[in-house]
């Protein structure tokens, strides 16, 4: 089942508080023009990089350039 943020995998809340402070710190705080779908990637990056330190699984996020390139490969077959 799930893994909790205190108890047996030791580790903090504050922990976590650092990583989300950091990535918004990286991703958010100056950006004047984030769309909802800016927002909800560093939150799922931000959930990985939490889930990576406490070991647990998840699917990864792909990058942009992943989704862009099967984008195009997906239009491509289809009619103009």
């Amino acid at each position: 089942m799930g893994q909790s943020a205190s108890g047996n995998n030791g580790y903090k809340i504050k922990e976590f508080d650092r990583i989300v402070e950091r990535r918004y710190q990286t991703y958010l705080a100056d950006e004047e023009d984030c769309t909802l779908a800016d927002f909800y990637r560093v939150v799922c990056k931000t959930v990985e990089e939490i889930n990576k330190k406490i070991g647990s699984t998840q699917f990864n996020v792909p990058k942009i350039i992943t989704v862009m390139q099967a984008t195009e490969y997906v239009r491509s077959f289809s009619p103009p």
